[in-house]
């Protein structure tokens, strides 16, 4: 396994984790005698986006060659 493999595969869990605590965070009820600083579903989107791009470099690092789309015509 290569160093980059298993730093992608690190950070991918990572922003999983992160999205999986902040949605925990955001079902709770709301406390009334509190503010809440941080609204939990944009860190949970922004996680899962981070997700996203993170699992495309995945899939560009187990092919071993960029991914290109398909193009038209």
């Amino acid at each position: 396994m290569s160093i980059e493999l298993i730093t992608t595969v690190a950070a991918f869990l990572g922003a999983g984790a992160v999205a999986g605590l902040s949605l925990v965070r955001a079902g709770r009820p709301p406390d009334p005698l509190k503010v809440r600083l941080i609204d939990y579903n944009y860190v949970a989107i922004f996680a899962v986006a981070i997700m996203l791009v993170i699992g495309a470099h995945l899939v560009t690092l187990i092919a071993g060659h960029p991914v290109t789309g398909r193009r038209f015509g």
